[in-house]
């Protein structure tokens, strides 16, 4: 139960990161008018991609070290 709730702090901290950084990247242009609103969403849905595809390759990195570390320790009777 502990760690569902760690997961689902961490997983809506990472949501609302994701969606704060550009708009304050941002903000000052939107205000000036230099930017549209609608180029606003657009930047932040690139973010967002961004951020999903550096997370699922972190992930996946993360995956292959650990089949890296626990292949090696399988003894020769569990392999065959």
């Amino acid at each position: 139960m502990r760690h569902n709730m760690y997961l689902n702090a961490t997983t809506t901290s990472f949501t609302v990161i994701a969606v704060l950084v550009p708009v304050i990247a941002v903000s000052s242009k939107v205000l000036s008018g230099a930017l549209t609103l609608g180029t606003l969403m657009q930047d932040i849905g690139a973010f967002y991609a961004m951020t999903a595809a550096v997370a699922w390759s972190t992930l996946e990195a993360f995956h292959d070290n650990m089949l890296n570390i626990v292949a090696p320790s399988r003894s020769p009777r569990e392999a065959g």
